[in-house]
Parts: C-alpha cells; sequence; structure tokens
C-alpha cells in the first residue's frame, strides 16, 4: 500500500483527531508570517494535489516539510478536494523509479536558486531527457537561476520569477513558518507527536540536556532541545553510529510537542548494510512482511543502495527510540508517530510495519556488530573545503567554526553556480568528527543547529557502488548567516566612529577595528553585490 488519496485522507482524519485544535492554530501562524505569499503557496500545493500524473515527488527538504505543513490545513479547508497520484519524496526514487517511467510524474520544488539540484533529481530519473511523461512544476524560480541546461529549462513549469531579494524574503518566511509551528526540518527522519511537555528537571538526571534554540526559533516563541544519553549507547547504535540524541521542540502557543530520535549514522560499506538488513530481517516475525520485504532486496546501482542506507538509519532510529523508552519509561513520548515523512519515503505498508516495530523485536539486535567490513575506498574531500574548515577551526570560536564553513561552502557554491558547474560535495561527516575536537556531543549540537536553521544539509552519496558516505554542506538558508555576519561586521566598525576616543579598548581591539575598517573599504562593493564577505581569501 502506498501513499494514495486514500490513504492520505484516512492517515488525515486519525491526525485530525489528536491535533485538530493544532491544524487551525498552524494556519493562522502561517498565514501570518507568509503574507502575501501564503494564498500563492496553497493554491501551489492545491494545484499539486489536483493534477493528474501518477507520481508526486517532493524535492526534500523543505518542499517536502512544507506540503506535510500545507496538507492538513487544505484537508481541513477543502474537504472535497480532488487528490490523484501517489505522493512521494525524492530519497524514494530508487524504489519507484520502474512504475515512474511506465506512468507519469511530477518533480515539485518551492524555490529554484541555481536549478541544478532539481536538474540532478531530474536526470536520476531521466538522463537523456527522453520521456515526456515526467514534468517539472515549481512555485517560484529566480530570475539568475541560469546553472540549468536547456532541456530542463523547456520541461519546466513555474507559478512566477522572482528577484534575488524576493526569494531570499520568502526563504526566510518559509523557515520561519517552519519553526513557529514546531515542525522539524527533516525529509527522511521518523518524528512524533505529543500533547506533554518535556520533564527537564527529570530527564537531566539521566540526559544532558542542551538548550539549542536559534534566535529566530527565540523570536517566534519555540524552543530545540537536544538530549544525549549519560551512559554508553547500546552496541548497534555506538557501532552503527558517531552519537545519538533526542531533539525536542515546544512553541509557547501550541500544546503539540515534537519528539525526534536521531542516530548520527557512520559511512558504511554495501556490506555493512546487507548484515544489518539481513539480521534485522531474520529477526522480525511474519507480521512484518513489508519491512522484511524492503530489507531483503538487492540493489543494481548507486541510487538503490543510498534509498537502503536511509532505510537502515531509520531503523537506527526507531530501535533507539524502542531502546529509550525501555530503559526509561514515561519519559519521553514516542507513542503516536507522524506518518508522512516515512511514508513518502518508504510507502504506507513499510511506514506501518516500522510504527508496529516493539522492543522485544529489537531487542536481540542491541549487541548487532555494524561496521563489520573494511573497505578501500577512500572519502572524496574537496581540498578547498578542508582548507575552509581548518581555517575556520582556527580563526574562530567553537560555536562559529560550522556556521563559518557553511558560510564558506555557500560562497564557492555562488561562484560554482555562475560558471554553470556542479556543486561541491561538501565535507563528509567523518571529518567534522575528526575535526572538531574529542566532544562528540558539540559536533552534533552544531550540525543540528545548522541543519535546524537550513543553512547546512547532510547529503547522501555512494562511492563506486561500495561505500555509502555522508557529507555536509551547505544548505538553502546559508545566506542568512552571511548577511547576518555583514550587519554584524557594519555594526562593529560603526559602533567607534572615526577619530573618536576608543576609551576602555585593549590594544587588541582597537587593532582589531583598524582591520575591520580596512577590510570594508576593501571589499565593499564585493560585499553589496554578493553579501558575501571574502574571508577565506
Amino acid at each position: 500500500m502506498e501513499l494514495t488519496p486514500d490513504v492520505i485522507k484516512r492517515r488525515y482524519s486519525d491526525y485530525r483527531v489528536i491535533a485538530e485544535e493544532q491544524i487551525s492554530y498552524m494556519e493562522t501562524v502561517v498565514m501570518d508570517i507568509l503574507d502575501r505569499n501564503y494564498d500563492l503557496l496553497y493554491d501551489y500545493f492545491c494545484n499539486a494535489l489536483d493534477r493528474g500524473e501518477e507520481y508526486k515527488i517532493l524535492r526534500a527538504r523543505r518542499c517536502q516539510v512544507l506540503f506535510q505543513l500545507f496538507l492538513p490545513i487544505i484537508l481541513k479547508n477543502e474537504p472535497d478536494i480532488q487528490i490523484h497520484g501517489i505522493f512521494i519524496s525524492d530519497h524514494a526514487i530508487a524504489k519507484y523509479k520502474e512504475e515512474i517511467l511506465k506512468t507519469s510524474a511530477l518533480i515539485l520544488d518551492d524555490i529554484v536558486i541555481h536549478g541544478r539540484g532539481l536538474q540532478e533529481l531530474y536526470e536520476e530519473l531521466d538522463p537523456g531527457y527522453e520521456y515526456d511523461n515526467i514534468h517539472v512544476y515549481v512555485h517560484k524560480i529566480a530570475r539568475t537561476a541560469d546553472a540549468m541546461s536547456k532541456e530542463l529549462k523547456d520541461k519546466l513549469e513555474r507559478d512566477s520569477e522572482i528577484y534575488d531579494w524576493e526569494w531570499r524574503e520568502l526563504s526566510t518566511q518559509l523557515v520561519n513558518a517552519i519553526y513557529a509551528t514546531a515542525t522539524p526540518y527533516v525529509s527522511f527522519v521518523e518524528t512524533y507527536i505529543s500533547g506533554r511537555k518535556l520533564d527537564l528537571e527529570r530527564t537531566g538526571e539521566a540526559f544532558i540536556v542542551s538548550d539549542y534554540t536559534n534566535e529566530d526559533q527565540s523570536r517566534i516563541g519555540t524552543k530545540a532541545y537536544v538530549i544525549f544519553e549519560k551512559e554508553m549507547l547500546p552496541c548497534i547504535i555506538g557501532n552503527g553510529g558517531y552519537d545519538a540524541c533526542v531533539r525536542y521542540y515546544e512553541n509557547e502557543k501550541m500544546s503539540k510537542t515534537v519528539y525526534v530520535p536521531y542516530v548520527f549514522m557512520k559511512s558504511v560499506t554495501e556490506k555493512d548494510i546487507d548484515i544489518f538488513c539481513n539480521n534485522f530481517a531474520e529477526h522480525l516475525g511474519s507480521k512484518y512482511n513489508a519491512l522484511v520485504k524492503e530489507l531483503l532486496k538487492g540493489w543494481d546501482n548507486d541510487l538503490q543502495l543510498k534509498y537502503k542506507a536511509v532505510l537502515a538509519n531509520v531503523l537506527l532510529n526507531r530501535i533507539y527510540s524502542l531502546y529509550l523508552d525501555h530503559k526509561y519509561p514515561g519519559l519521553f513520548d514516542f507513542s503516536i508517530a507522524e506518518w508522512a515523512t516515512l511514508a513518502m519515503c518508504f510507502g504506507n505498508a513499510v511506514t506501518e510495519d516500522v510504527e508496529k516495530l516493539t522492543y522485544d523485536d529489537v531487542c536481540s539486535l542491541m549487541d548487532l556488530e555494524f561496521c563489520q567490513a573494511q573497505c578501500d575506498e577512500e572519502y572524496e574531500e574537496d581540498q578547498e573545503l578542508l582548507k575552509g574548515l581548518e581555517q575556520a577551526i582556527e580563526d574562530e570560536a567553537e560555536n562559529e567554526v560550522l556556521p563559518l564553513y557553511f558560510y564558506f561552502n555557500r560562497q564557492l557554491d555562488e561562484e560554482s553556480a555562475r560558471k554553470r558547474e556542479k556543486r561541491k560535495k561538501g565535507l563528509s561527516i567523518n571529518t567534522f568528527y575528526s575535526k572538531l575536537g574529542d566532544n562528540v556531543h558539540n559536533t552534533s549540537k552544531l550540525q543540528l543547529r545548522s541543519w535546524d536553521a537550513g543553512t547546512a544539509a547532510c547529503d547522501t552519496f555512494v562511492i563506486n557502488n561500495k561505500l555509502v558516505a555522508l557529507y555536509a554542506r551547505a544548505g538553502e538558508q546559508s545566506f542568512r548567516y552571511m548577511i547576518d555576519k555583514i550587519e554584524t561586521l557594519e555594526e562593529n566598525i560603526n559602533s567607534v566612529p572615526e577619530g573618536e576616543p576608543e576609551n576602555g579598548q585593549s590594544n587588541e581591539e582597537k587593532l582589531s577595528k583598524k582591520l575591520m575598517r580596512q577590510f570594508w573599504e576593501d571589499n565593499h562593493a564585493r560585499l553589496c553585490e554578493w553579501k558575501i564577505p571574502k574571508i577565506f581569501c
């Protein structure tokens, strides 16, 4: 069973029972934040629901998250709306590719900035642009989005073209709407909805609880915490991942809270994944037919191996939540899973099996060695990006390192887009844990803060059909960090007017001001044009 119109409406009915008040609140707050853009985006998703293609492919992460945000609002207001097709995430292309090419598909995206990611997605389905049954429909496209091939441009439908300042404004509004509704910024990770607030005092007895709310979340009334167990992780989690945590979100105006168990999975070989999937399938009973079938499928190409790695990550997350629920009963609330994310990645039947898993099903897997196989393949690290990270580590305070890296990544990304080159892959997650010191939890928190802000993304790549490697690169919101840095720079430069006494400042502070003023004078034209300080040049 897949995420068909009937399944959507049935699942929505179940969701509305527990969250009707939240849906009305989400509608009000999203309408307020998006202002004039609300009706336009609402209509875009209504059109997407109604179109006749058999498969609707949502680009991960933001478009997929926004669809999940708007879907219950639309179904509340338009109970008789016509819904056509099966809705999937682009993570699921390996699962459905054969059927898509036989039928028809519509690729959906919210804002196209350069178009390279959209082109990569399209070419996963149709590298030669031979099929007339694959369509592309986007909400907004930047007028400067010239990094796409002519073949893709000819296929692309759009609601409108916008200037740089317009897409930046809209992008900021979209992320703020996600913040305000305490919606996790995830595309394949299982999340849990609860009406119960986290007991921070009780949680602190067995866990390290860190507030990682960023300024934008705080301004909108959302709190975000990341929670690490003080004791050693179970073997399967410790072997399969660098770290594990529970992310928790609440908003002061909502009774809904959200829990997200997450394992930072290591880069693994195809043999590791095969061992894990076979062991998992062996330990499951006959009631998990859909999941077992998925676990035992082989793969013929990189795309299918990547899909299997994402499924393994989801199952590690689920194992971790079951382990925590068993060891610390009543502390977290993993009772009601948010269904749409997994269903769009793996289909409804597999999702229902994942939701039904119990601790008894997985307890015998707790000591499973996940990373047994050796691999001769090496990570493909970009030396320019690696140098940028090392420079950030050398120059900046600990909490600024990752934002600076992603900001540098974005800077190079803009330059390569103008040359119509492919995006930088980023640096491997392995590099971040090895370069950022011994505090594993702090590295995890820094990553999560960047992911939640949309300034960074974690992508999965396959190297030579052998190694599944996770890479961190700039996200669609990384421009916000650049602009914030420029504003901070201007404030620092202008806080003491030229020629006035700088009472109470040390020689180092005076020299810093002098250097910043010189930097500003030398680079002002470029800063105004690019909104990107060239600090790594």
